[in-house]
């Protein structure tokens, strides 16, 4: 996994990356991995999730290939608490283990309360979502690409490029930014590119 150089300042509102996961995922392939999920995830994208007890994001994929956002927006004891949310997009068009490289965005609409699937520029899937404190900063702990600080949901395929932006991107820019990242985008907080490292 790949560790991002500076903490984030602002909570982004849009995160796309172009990743390729195996059509099925083998189980235990971390040491602790078997102890915690009878399944094996497809991993973490991008994420800084440490603790319950503090602010973080962790963008993935779970066992079925379905993209997903969870965040914990402030201190807070459980998984379970109101302050721990999660988003799993689980539409059969949203779904991510078929062996091809994939486009995946999903954006956060705070202020209406929609969160929205892309796969490859296209929509796939609109949810309803309470927001609670999204504003908050969830930079406290630097990210990482392709795992996150428990080190045990390590992203089981590969990824080549992680955007974020601070702003709701529309449908037509994100097909845009399927093609490619346009640098000087308003809004742009980061961009990742593996081929760069």
């Amino acid at each position: 996994y790949y560790v991002v150089d500076k903490k984030l300042d602002v909570a982004p509102k849009t995160f796309e990356a172009w990743i390729k996961l195996p059509s099925s995922l083998p189980i235990g392939e971390h040491a602790n991995e078997s102890a915690n999920d009878t399944i094996a995830r497809g991993g973490v994208i991008f994420g800084n999730y440490k603790s319950a007890n503090e602010a973080s994001i962790s963008f993935e994929v779970t066992n079925k290939g379905e993209p997903k956002l969870f965040y914990i927006d402030s201190s807070t004891t459980a998984m379970t608490s109101t302050k721990a949310v999660t988003i799993t997009f689980s539409s059969s068009a949203s779904k991510l283990l078929n062996d091809k490289w994939t486009h995946l965005a999903i954006s956060l609409d705070t202020a209406v309360g929609k969160a929205k699937c892309y796969i490859d520029g296209v929509l796939t899937e609109t949810k309803t979502q309470s927001f609670n404190e999204y504003h908050r900063n969830f930079g406290l702990n630097r990210f990482l690409i392709g795992n996150d600080y428990r080190a045990i949901h390590n992203f089981k395929g590969a990824i080549k490029d992680v955007t974020l932006y601070s702003d709701v991107r529309t449908d037509a820019e994100i097909l845009s930014d399927k093609n490619s990242v346009n640098l000087s985008n308003d809004g742009l907080i980061a961009n990742i590119n593996a081929l760069n490292k």
